[in-house]
């Protein structure tokens, strides 16, 4: 009996800094995963929109060239001949060369390892006031006034929102009649 104890003892000792070591490092992976996910993410986006799809270029350029014949609903920026965009899912900013001048934008995003990404785009085009990013989905975008933005943009946004008809509903709110 007194080998067995001995062997058990012996196993336990060498064997337990391992096993709680390994139980560590997997509870860490899955405590840090998101994280690293969303970095990756911000990473690789950053990286593939540097290069312009002439493609994808030309056909949002047909569609964003509709926004410049919007009048505001808010007087003081109609003066300037200027709307509130809100853009959801903004990323690293590629949509900013489509904006008409004199723009103000709001934007949410949900990844907040984009925001170097955005601020340092937002630098290349001084005549569209961005504001800060709101870091939350759309589908929990409380923080943005009812009746308060002309346009909602999202590219290539829907296919990853959970709750779709939550995210059609908060832009028909923020939106103005």
């Amino acid at each position: 009996m007194a080998e067995v104890d001995y062997l058990i003892a012996n196993w336990i000792t060498t064997n337990l800094p391992y096993i709680i070591g390994s139980l560590l490092v997997i509870w860490l992976v899955k405590v840090k995963s998101a994280d690293l996910r969303q970095r990756w993410f911000a990473f690789l986006m950053h990286q593939l929109t540097k290069e312009k799809d002439a493609k994808v270029e030309e056909v949002k350029k047909d569609l964003f060239t509709s926004l410049g014949s919007i009048v505001s609903h808010d007087p003081e920026l109609r003066k300037d001949n200027a709307i509130k965009i809100l853009e959801i899912g903004v990323g690293t900013g590629v949509n900013f060369s489509h904006y008409p001048s004199g723009s103000h934008l709001m934007v949410v995003e949900p990844n907040p390892h984009f925001v170097k990404y955005y601020n340092d785009n937002r630098k290349k085009f001084p005549n569209i006031r961005s504001e800060e990013i709101l870091i939350t989905t759309g589908e929990k975008m409380d923080e943005v006034p009812d009746n308060s933005v002309d346009v909602v943009v999202m590219t290539l946004v829907l296919c990853s929102v959970s709750e779709t008809e939550k995210i059609l509903q908060q832009i028909l709110r923020v939106l103005v009649p």
